[in-house]
């Protein structure tokens, strides 16, 4: 009697589980059905997440990699054409900033003293400067002189613009030889001569010269004219063994060259 007993509580019991159960699950409303194309996320946060084709993706903003100077030089070269030995003139190159950001110019190197820059050192956005080249071709008669102007600038993608200046010198008259070079010993007659023939598209007569005061007491200087040529004579005076270098200036009635430069050494042992 007593398992009997038993075996009807307990059978009572589960069936009282088993009703508790099923009351539960049936007050429970059922789960709906995610949307097609749709994100669900857990957390606290949680949010659904509308797909691309319904609405628009607002990237992040990107630096912009814009604002920086941009040199440009419209006409980098230039052709003088055909000036006469010793001719001075000026060029001037335009340099525009096109950029957003000022235009530093920090040298323009030339190489040469027969080319002098003047140039801004700051070009706004939008504006222009003026890259101003003297050139004094004294010197270079009878070749062609071409000179290559290095603009250094603040501009990341170009900071070296290159320009370049060249033309044709040609000889105002012929000087042979174009330097005086005297050699010999103390106490012999020391002496040597130039000849100087203008050219035909330059005529000139020469009026006097000019010795620099360091050589005044080393040499003495006779000119001569004979059939539209001129003798430059420089003679030795020291006595003793020495050197000496320096300028002299034969000085012409031209407008275009009113000026020779000659160059006088001695060496005498």
């Amino acid at each position: 009697m007593m398992k009997i007993k038993a075996f009807a509580i307990h059978g009572l019991l589960i069936l009282a589980l088993v009703t508790t159960l099923i009351s539960a699950c049936a007050g429970r409303q059922p789960a709906a059905p995610l949307k097609k194309d749709t994100v669900e996320t857990s957390g606290p946060e949680s949010t659904a997440v509308t797909p691309a084709s319904d609405q628009p993706v607002v990237l992040p903003a990107v630096a912009s990699t814009t604002g920086w100077p941009v040199a440009f030089v419209p006409e980098p070269m230039h052709n003088f054409g055909t000036v006469v030995d010793g001719s001075k003139f000026v060029h001037e190159f335009i340099m525009e900033n096109q950029g957003e950001s000022p235009l530093r110019i920090s040298s323009v190197y030339t190489g040469c003293a027969c080319a002098v820059p003047e140039y801004p050192k700051m070009i706004f956005p939008g504006e222009k400067g003026k890259i101003i080249i003297t050139i004094d071709t004294n010197g270079y008669g009878g070749m062609e002189f071409s000179r290559d102007i290095l603009v250094s600038t603040n501009e990341p993608d170009n900071g070296m613009q290159k320009l370049l200046i060249y033309g044709q010198v040609s000889l105002f008259a012929d000087l042979s030889p174009k330097s005086l070079i005297l050699k010999g010993l103390a106490g012999d007659t020391v002496q040597v001569t130039s000849i100087i023939t203008p050219y035909k598209e330059y005529p000139f007569s020469i009026t006097g010269f000019e010795l620099e005061d360091k050589l005044k007491e080393k040499v003495s200087i006779e000119i001569d004219s004979d059939n539209g040529k001129y003798s430059v004579t420089a003679k030795n005076k020291i006595k003793s063994p020495g050197q000496y270098l320096g300028k002299m200036i034969i000085k012409t009635d031209s407008a275009i060259k009113p000026e020779i430069k000659m160059f006088i050494r001695g060496t005498i042992r």
